[in-house]
């Protein structure tokens, strides 16, 4: 399933599920991006006894980004970590409210920048499951911006950079076997890992 052009905004007043192997929730044209346009709509939340929310189910695979949601309170991401299911993004998902992202593990690809923005994040993976493998990507930047950030979950970004919390952040919170990780040596072999980079 994909969102398409058009992803750069979704709104709804009920629970809505989506199910696919491959999810991507993006905008490609980069007039959607908020730190480029005035006027992008700021995520807001659900009001008024509206249920707005959006839960994504990705056995495979789920690809975020510049994505704001409207009178959406809570957005749940579950990539099926049985599978190997990750989470990954570039760009920015903005919810006024509560994120859940559960997967083997969430990264930027190659070079890009993925913000995550929301009151309260939550990320987690599957327990008593061994780390999965590095996933083929270099030089990412991942933002994780919440008042509240509880993580115990896998974060990575190979030769990158991780950032969690902002001058707003409250609490960040590390959950014992947490993953929060910017190295290229993969946890199943120990040995460090080649990543093809460049363009083509």
């Amino acid at each position: 399933a994909n969102s398409g052009e058009t992803g750069g905004v979704i709104y709804s007043d009920a629970p809505v599920p989506h199910a696919a192997p491959y999810v991507a929730l993006n905008a490609y044209e980069t007039f959607y991006l908020p730190d480029q346009v005035t006027g992008y709509p700021a995520a807001t939340p659900a009001t008024g006894g509206s249920t707005g929310s959006l839960i994504v189910n990705a056995s495979v695979l789920a690809n975020v980004g510049n994505l704001s949601l409207q009178n959406i309170s809570a957005l749940t991401f579950n990539a099926n970590p049985a599978q190997g299911g990750d989470i990954q993004g570039d760009g920015t998902l903005q919810v006024a409210g509560q994120i859940n992202m559960n997967a083997a593990q969430i990264y930027p690809p190659t070079e890009t920048t993925f913000t995550i923005q929301a009151d309260d994040i939550s990320i987690t993976a599957p327990a008593g499951e061994p780390p999965p493998s590095l996933p083929l990507s270099a030089g990412g930047t991942l933002n994780i911006e919440a008042t509240t950030i509880e993580q115990d979950g896998v974060l990575r970004a190979p030769f990158g950079i991780i950032n969690l919390g902002t001058a707003a952040t409250q609490s960040i919170t590390f959950s014992g076997g947490s993953i929060t990780s910017v190295s290229a040596v993969d946890p199943t072999t120990g040995e460090g890992i080649t990543i093809p980079y460049g363009i083509v």
